[in-house]
């Protein structure tokens, strides 16, 4: 919808494909700072919960750090993640988009969403090894 109200802006119409991928870019990068700041959200209030969850289970105060401290270093390591396979991941696997609705807001295709998908798993297998 933006595009197409701001396509009067437009001064050369051999740049469109490239005013139409920054369009999407943008949206793009402000939809996973609305995602970043949820899943901080969501984070401190799965923390806030999860301590009546732990006092009432018989884990070890060290077994409730190790859980913390994995979640920290999963959180870190995604982060850490290569950029191209962090968007895939964070827009099929946390947001739920299709690989083909993916594929459209990355500008690449089905095959190389599902490419850059399991070389994030594999990336992750590999750097959270010892966690498992």
């Amino acid at each position: 919808m933006r595009a197409f109200d701001a396509i009067r802006d437009l001064r050369d119409a051999s740049c469109f494909r490239a005013w139409i991928f920054m369009i999407a870019s943008n949206l793009l990068r402000k939809r996973m700072k609305e995602v970043k700041r949820r899943r901080k959200l969501a984070l401190e209030a799965s923390e806030s919960t999860s301590v009546g969850l732990v006092e009432n289970n018989n884990m070890e105060p060290l077994e409730r750090l190790s859980a913390k401290e994995k979640a920290a270093i999963v959180h870190q390591r995604l982060q850490e993640m290569p950029e191209d396979m962090r968007l895939a991941t964070i827009l099929v696997l946390m947001q739920g988009l299709t690989q083909k609705e993916a594929a459209a807001a990355l500008d690449c295709s089905e095959a190389s969403v599902c490419r850059r998908l399991d070389m994030a798993r594999q990336w992750l297998k590999a750097k959270l090894r010892n966690l498992v």
